[in-house]
């Protein structure tokens, strides 16, 4: 008598989660309304047109495999670093007052000469691949 109190029990739990199951997809199928069936449509055929778009960019595809160097993913990764401290810090710094002077100041700087020489490394090296 027991175990057919047990086996009674079990059943109805089982049935009771099959039936919060039934209503919960119940309510999912409610919930795709046409307008939500056409966003999500829509997102996914954007999606696939940006996807054909990179994927036909024999540039773009280059670039990607580029990115994929360790060398240029440390680079990118001081240059993302860099670049939100350097918008900071130029919000602090006074307009420039121009002349030679401050010309001849600038290029002197250890930081100037360094990034004038990775700029001057990257044209020679986007000239020689013609």
């Amino acid at each position: 008598m027991i175990n057919q109190d047990q086996d009674t029990t079990q059943n109805i739990a089982y049935y009771e989660e099959l039936e919060e199951l039934i209503n919960v997809v119940g309510a999912a199928r409610n919930a795709l309304t046409d307008d939500i069936v056409t966003r999500v449509s829509g997102t996914l055929s954007e999606g696939l047109i940006l996807l054909d778009r990179v994927t036909r960019n024999e540039g773009l595809m280059q670039l990607m495999r580029a990115i994929d160097s360790p060398d240029v993913q440390r680079l990118l990764i001081k240059l993302s670093q860099a670049l939100p401290q350097a918008a900071k810090d130029s919000k602090k710094m006074s307009p420039a007052s121009g002349g030679l002077t401050s010309a001849i100041k600038l290029i002197s700087s250890p930081g100037t000469q360094e990034s004038l020489k990775l700029l001057s490394l990257i044209g020679q090296h986007m000239r020689s691949k013609d």
